[in-house]
Formats: structure tokens, C-alpha cells, sequence
């Protein structure tokens, strides 16, 4: 076996000032804004922030080390059709611009769960922004996890002491600078990973002796499986998992959730925030501040609550610590882990907004029942699956074995990756390589539940259409809404353009009546004008924003 290559001292010395500058933008602003220590200036930047910085933060939010990392491993085995995954965020920002940042900044809210307290019940807010927290937590132990492992395959740390040195850096400067400090270190990081993405590019074709090489091998081994839009869905990935699944997956993330959420609420107008279409622990602490502390300590001073917002910081990061640690002990490969977590709790999540801002009719008890149905489902099936194992003939594993491989001899390195967990794809079972003129019959075991065959990538639409569906049933057995008299503030027609008849506009808005003229929310200003229809917020949410009033004076 060949030597395992590190970082060279030019490496070493680029990777450190990276480090360094991540922690200097956290101490900068921690003592620029040493005087405005307000929890609307640690949350939201004083909702003040360019789009542009905001932009490459949500950037970096979808493409993270998972996808840096993560995606071209599952490329690698399980073939080019993970090029769709480049195309599932356009569906997802068109929704997010069209309904929900409007939504989002004319409701003011604390967090994206708010919202759900104004338009159902407090428990709702409580049940979501729980779920939410358990989500974030698991999916920001893997995120800290994947780089530890590149860091310490490239250099003489352990992966555990990368892991303590990843999440310590990320915590210290989000806990010192808040948003502002995560947002500008998101888009200094957005600029490595672009250039070193491409770099990786050229450098990869020069290798194997340009382009073309590159595409002779990988039709060689049959991973040009781009079209591959096959309808069972037990199959691990195909085109349509993509289009459909994923999908779903990245519309909870654009619409709602508090990471993103809150960088849409630091933009100072709908326009901005439509434009700009790490964070995780400072979104987290916003989180058990908003949606757990203030309700019921709504007279917190400033000063304490922001002790509380740094302290719940520096215990997430040493949450994340932990998490990061248990990640190395899973089988599976790193997305297959943190999609199967976040589309079992993911499209319910999304499912219950959407009842919220679509079905005026909906109750509280359609949207509790509705959700908790909805991710009590996708759980039993993926706890199912991962008891039961996966049928091998599904998942079609590309060859992967690099035995004679030129390119890697000539290089003289191993690729440490390759070995561990983040492509451990399943190691409880045999290896089997797909054949593509393989029977069917010869191949498929028979012994399998087929429900706990279905993809992990799903889950998050089953959990979506679940919630829906229970969510509109419970309602009308509990007894709907009167649409008459719901708040129209809290709902946004599926279709209210213009440009469409009146009564097309009448029919989409299910008898809610419409804003005021004064009220209605134009493009570029997120300020109302009168309070023709005022917001019907419950005493906590009262409370709550008094607190927050209070704490930015």
C-alpha cells in the first residue's frame, strides 16, 4: 500500500488562516457591537444586512460539507444520477419567494415557529420547534463530523481531534458574534469551497488525462444513469426520487426553517430578502430563547437574555461535540443518515405549514394530530428499515473496487475516505454490484417488507402528504375553521396574482377576507400600513414581543 499523503507546509498554512480568520470575524464583532448587545442585534444583525453577504450564507446553508463531500461520494457509488440534485432548489426558492419571505416579514416573527402560535396553538409552536431542534442538532453533529474525517485523512490529527477542533472554532465565533459574525464567515467560506471545488475539477481531469478520459470511465462502468426515472420506489435513487423527494426535502429547508428563516428576517425588505434566496447553532439558541424561555419568562432584561442566548450556545456546541462523535459509529452513508432524520421530520414539518398558510380550515387539533401522524409515520418506516436492512438489488452499487487504477498508482496516494464510514454503505450486508442484464428473479430476495423498502429519499414527501391529509380529516371531524372570520394576515392565497380574473382570486382564497388596501404587502417594503384586520396574537406571543420591543430599546 502506498503512503498516505498530508498537507503540505503551503496547505497547513492556508488551512490555519482560515481558522484564524473565522475566529478574528467572531471577536470583531463581538467587540464592535459591545454597546448594542441587544438579542434583535445578536439574532437578526438589527435586520440591516446586505443581501449579498445573506445570499452566500444561504448558499453555503444548502451546500455544505454534505454536499462538498458527501455528494461526490454517492456519485461515486451510486452513479451520475445525483446530477438532479443540482436542479431541486429551483422549485423550493420559487415558493419561498412567491409565499413564504412575504409572509415571514410581515408577521415580524421572533422565529419561523411563531407562526405557528398565531395561526393554531401554542403546543403546535412547541411540538415544531422541538422536533426542529432535535433535527438541527443531529444534522450539525454530521456537518462537523464530515470535515473532521477530510481534515484528519489530510493531516496527522485524529478525526477526534479534528471534531473538538472544528466545533470549538464554529462555536466560538458564533457565540461571540452572532449572526453578523456567522453570515461574513459564511461568505468568506463560500469563496474557499468555489475555488476549491474547481481546483479539485481541473486538477481531477489533468490526472486521468483530461475530460475525456473522465467519461470513457464512467460510461465504462455503467454510471451514466442520468435518465433513470424507474417508478418503484424501493430503489435507492433515480431521477425521480430527486425531482420528487429531494424536492420536498430542500422546500421545508427554504420555507421553514429557522436557519433560513432568520436570514431572511435580517434583510430590511421583502425585495432584499427575495434576492439573497455555520448558522445552526446560532439559529438554535434563537430557538430555545423565542420558543421555550420568553414565553414563559417573557420580562427577561436584556442583559440576561443574552447571557442565556451565549450560554445555550456554548452548550449546543458541546451537543455538537458529542453528536460528531456517535457519527463514526453508523453504518450507511452520511446523506442516506441525515436525509432518513430530516425527511422523517422534515415534510411533516412542512405539512403542518402548509395547512397553516393554504387550508384556512384547519384547526389546531388537524395540524397536531396531522403532524405528529405524519412523523410518527416516516420514523416507523425508517426505524423499520434500518431493522429490516436493505434489499442489496435496490440500492445498485456501482463497482467501486480501484484495483489497477491507473490514475491512483501514478499519484502514489490512497484515498483514506474510501475506507470509512462516509461510504460505508452497508456494511451489515454482502456487497453486490449492480448488473444492469441481471434477472430480477435471480437477484431479489423475497423475504423483505416492502414498505420499509421504500427510499429514504421519500420520506420527506410521505410525511408532507400524510400531515395533510389527517390534518384536513381531524379538522373537519373536530369541526373546521370558519373562514369568514380567520385572520387574513396569516394566510397567502396559492394563487392572488393580478394578473388573474377576480373570481379566480375570490375562489383561491376560501372565503378569507382580503387584506385592506393599506395592508396589503407591496414588493421592496415589508411595512404595513393601518391595522384594518389586526393580528389575533395569543398572551404569550403579546408577551413575548413586548419583551423583545423592550430588549431592542
Amino acid at each position: 500500500m502506498v503512503d498516505k499523503v498530508h498537507f503540505g507546509v503551503g496547505d497547513i498554512l492556508v488551512f490555519l488562516a482560515s481558522l484564524v480568520l473565522s475566529m478574528f470575524v467572531g471577536v470583531y464583532y463581538a467587540f464592535k457591537d459591545r454597546r448594542r448587545e441587544t438579542v434583535d442585534n445578536y439574532y437578526y444583525a438589527s435586520r440591516k444586512m446586505s443581501a449579498v453577504p445573506l445570499g452566500l450564507s444561504i448558499s453555503v446553508t444548502f451546500i455544505s460539507a454534505l454536499t462538498v463531500i458527501g455528494l461526490p461520494t454517492e456519485t461515486y457509488i451510486f452513479g451520475f444520477v445525483t446530477i438532479w440534485h443540482c436542479t431541486t432548489l429551483v422549485l423550493p426558492t420559487v415558493i419561498a419567494c412567491l409565499y413564504y419571505i412575504p409572509l415571514i416579514h410581515r408577521l415580524r416573527l421572533a422565529t419561523i415557529y411563531e407562526y405557528l402560535e398565531m395561526r393554531f396553538h401554542r403546543n403546535n409552536r412547541v411540538l415544531s420547534s422541538g422536533i426542529e431542534i432535535l433535527s438541527m442538532i443531529l444534522y450539525m453533529g454530521t456537518t462537523v463530523y464530515i470535515p473532521s474525517l477530510a481534515l484528519s485523512a489530510v493531516t496527522p490529527l485524529s478525526t477526534n481531534a479534528a471534531i473538538l477542533l472544528t466545533s470549538g472554532i464554529c462555536t466560538i465565533y458564533t457565540v461571540c458574534g452572532g449572526l453578523k459574525a456567522v453570515v461574513w464567515t459564511d461568505a468568506f467560506q463560500s469563496g474557499i469551497m468555489f475555488v476549491g471545488t474547481v481546483a479539485a475539477l481541473i486538477q481531477g481531469a489533468l490526472v486521468v488525462g483530461g475530460f475525456g478520459n473522465v467519461w470513457a470511465a464512467m460510461e465504462r462502468s455503467g454510471r451514466f444513469n442520468v435518465f433513470t426515472f424507474d417508478l418503484d420506489p424501493r430503489i435507492r435513487q433515480t431521477a425521480l426520487t430527486y425531482l420528487t423527494g429531494t424536492v420536498t426535502s430542500f422546500m421545508n429547508i427554504a420555507c421553514c426553517s429557522q436557519p433560513i428563516a432568520q436570514r431572511y428576517l435580517s434583510c430590511e425588505t421583502v425585495k432584499q430578502a427575495r434576492i439573497t434566496v455555520s448558522s445552526g447553532i446560532n439559529s438554535l439558541s434563537a430557538m430555545v430563547l423565542s420558543d421555550f424561555i420568553l414565553p414563559r419568562k417573557p420580562k427577561l432584561s436584556s442583559k440576561l437574555q443574552m447571557i442565556i442566548s451565549k450560554v445555550t450556545g456554548v452548550v449546543l456546541g458541546l451537543i455538537l461535540t458529542v453528536i460528531s462523535y456517535l457519527c463514526s459509529l453508523t453504518n450507511g452513508t452520511i446523506i442516506s443518515l441525515v436525509l432518513t432524520v430530516r425527511g422523517s421530520s422534515g415534510g411533516p414539518m412542512l405539512g403542518v405549514f402548509t395547512l397553516g398558510l393554504f387550508f384556512p380550515w384547519c384547526n389546531k387539533w388537524g395540524a397536531l394530530v396531522g403532524q405528529a401522524v405524519g412523523t410518527l409515520f416516516c420514523f416507523w418506516i425508517a426505524i423499520g428499515s434500518l431493522i429490516q436492512g436493505r434489499d442489496v438489488y435496490y440500492d445498485r452499487v456501482m463497482p467501486i473496487s480501484t484495483g489497477g487504477c491507473p490514475a491512483i498508482n501514478a499519484t502514489n496516494m490512497t484515498s483514506p475516505l474510501l475506507n470509512d464510514s462516509i461510504i460505508d454503505w452497508n456494511t451489515t450486508q454482502p456487497m453486490m454490484v449492480y448488473d444492469i442484464g441481471a434477472e430480477v428473479d435471480l437477484i431479489e430476495s423475497k423475504s423483505y417488507n416492502n414498505l420499509y423498502l421504500i427510499s429514504f429519499m421519500y420520506y420527506s414527501m410521505i410525511g408532507l402528504f400524510v400531515t395533510i391529509i389527517v390534518g384536513n380529516v381531524v379538522s373537519l371531524i373536530t369541526g373546521n375553521n370558519n373562514t369568514e372570520k380567520m385572520d387574513p394576515k396569516l394566510f397567502v392565497p396559492i394563487i392572488d396574482n393580478q394578473c388573474f380574473p377576480a373570481n379566480v382570486r375570490r375562489f383561491f382564497r376560501f372565503g378569507v377576507p382580503p387584506l385592506g388596501p393599506e395592508n396589503e404587502e407591496k414588493m421592496g417594503n415589508m411595512d404595513s400600513g393601518g391595522e384594518n384586520f389586526p393580528l389575533k396574537e395569543t398572551r404569550n406571543v403579546v408577551e413575548v414581543r413586548e419583551s423583545m420591543t423592550h430588549v431592542q430599546q
